[in-house]
């Protein structure tokens, strides 16, 4: 029996010049030898009822065609998605927060540092920030927990002074 089925499958698709022969050394590399048995066997099933001859291979190398082609449409659906995953991640930060984050990385914020510390401490690396730039950047470091505010009084004001966390 199972040499019969070997043998109709032969006939089925063997003879054919641009049939399932040609199309499935085409497309082997493309898609996973699991998906061209699946989307052979569902071909095989569709014309199954048919009468043999021309028509029969014919619709069977269409619907397979239609398999194949959705299989390799889901396929690089896939890869796009996982492509897409990759991207999604972290950003370096640049700019005011990645020079502060220097500073952290220095040993700068060992101990507690005002606003105008800072700010000198990146002018004497050649950065140059009004009081007013820094605040922002600061403010989402301490969020983000890579420096700690306390309030402190310094000449009657009150200032923020920032330290590692």
């Amino acid at each position: 029996m199972s040499y019969q089925i070997n043998r109709e499958r032969k006939n089925l698709y063997g003879s054919c010049i641009f049939g399932c022969c040609v199309l499935e050394t085409a497309i082997m590399n493309q898609i996973a030898n699991v998906e061209l048995i699946k989307a052979r066997e569902m071909a095989e099933a569709a014309v199954a009822d048919m009468p043999e001859g021309q028509f029969k291979m014919a619709t069977y190398q269409t619907i397979l065609a239609q398999l194949v082609q959705h299989a390799l449409v889901h396929d690089s659906r896939e890869l796009k998605r996982e492509s897409v995953q990759p991207s999604v991640t972290k950003r370096k930060p640049s700019g005011t927060t990645s020079r502060v984050l220097s500073l952290i990385d220095d040993g700068f914020f060992d101990q507690p540092r005002s606003l105008a510390e800072i700010r000198e401490t990146l002018a004497n690396r050649g950065f140059h920030y009004r009081l007013e730039d820094l605040g922002t950047p600061l403010t989402r470091m301490v969020q983000r927990k890579h420096l700690r505010r306390s309030q402190a009084t310094l000449r009657g004001k009150q200032v923020w002074h920032y330290s590692n966390y």
